[in-house]
């Protein structure tokens, strides 16, 4: 049975959302700097308040890009031009909608990451709690440390290396 995407467990509180796309939308999402969904989703989306954290998932690629930061409150159609709906011209095929931010550059996480943190594939989770959200954000930022560590051993081993 999938789970509904729309709800947090046990009703708690928004921390995070998860917007999704797919390698067509995915430039159009960071070139007008707005992330949207089908109109279905606009109850959740209409919770997003500024400053709260923002991710983005491929998926195509089976990607979740972040970290990203709501700059505005979610809502209906705050860019009705973007990904024009082929059956209503001048409408918005996602047009429940967030301006974003990009607050800090990081690799990308993928599912298989996300759901030993939340528990289910991005696919059935939207909504993020209070801890998923916080989780998330540790996450991505154990990975950036990791990753500078170990770039910083593969410089200082290659300058160490004898001249041949």
């Amino acid at each position: 049975m999938a789970r509904n995407p729309e709800y947090s467990p046990q009703g708690e509180a928004l921390g995070g959302y998860i917007f999704v796309c797919n390698n067509v939308t995915m430039p159009d999402c960071f070139r007008r700097r707005i992330f949207g969904l089908p109109a279905r989703n606009r109850e959740s989306v209409s919770e997003i308040r500024p400053g709260m954290p923002i991710f983005l998932y491929n998926f195509n690629t089976g990607l979740l890009y972040g970290i990203f930061e709501a700059v505005s409150f979610g809502g209906m159609n705050i860019d009705p031009l973007a990904w024009p709906d082929p059956n209503f011209p001048g409408r918005s095929a996602y047009p429940a909608q967030v301006r974003v931010r990009c607050r800090v550059i990081r690799p990308p996480l993928n599912d298989s990451i996300f759901r030993l943190i939340v528990g289910v594939p991005i696919r059935y989770r939207r909504r993020l709690s209070v801890t998923q959200a916080l989780n998330l954000l540790d996450i991505y930022e154990y990975l950036h440390c990791y990753c500078v560590a170990l770039a910083r051993e593969v410089i200082a081993a290659a300058i160490a290396l004898p001249d041949i």
